[in-house]
């Protein structure tokens, strides 16, 4: 059984839920910082594997374009989506990161300074890790190209 929600749980699966994306640690410096455990990680792939925030977007986009087009109007249509996108993005992809994630949440985020040795050097492998497999990705993408 999972812990008891809290707000902290709240705030920090919000914070995973508007920064889970490919770029993220590019546009906010403060994630290159920070360090996701193992069990939090998996989670988020889950997520992220199965586009489940994703599928919700679209089927909740399309489901108020159409209820507000045939109740209201056309004209209607672009509040819906506004309306839509950020109940989405607020609200309901943070629940369900809530649902999914290992509780308590901020107890799986350790900063890269607090770290043992051990779990530095891990990090650090993993890091590599993924440069490695992503360079390895591209140059075999386009090895037949010059």
């Amino acid at each position: 059984m999972k812990a008891k929600i809290t707000t902290d749980d709240a705030l920090a699966a919000m914070k995973i839920a508007l920064t889970s994306f490919r770029g993220s640690r590019i546009l906010f410096r403060s994630l290159r910082r920070v360090r996701y455990d193992e069990a939090l990680q998996r989670a988020i792939n889950k997520i992220d594997k199965w586009y489940i925030t994703y599928i919700i977007y679209i089927v909740g986009l399309f489901v108020s374009s159409v209820a507000a087009y045939e109740r209201i109007g056309p004209e209607a249509v672009p509040a819906a989506v506004l309306l839509w996108t950020l109940a989405a993005g607020f609200i309901i992809n943070p629940l369900v990161y809530l649902m999914v994630l290992p509780r308590p949440i901020r107890g799986h985020i350790k900063r890269v300074d607090d770290l043992t040795e051990a779990e530095r050097q891990l990090f650090e492998a993993e890091e590599r890790r993924g440069r490695d497999e992503r360079t390895a990705k591209l140059l075999d993408k386009y090895k037949n190209s010059g």
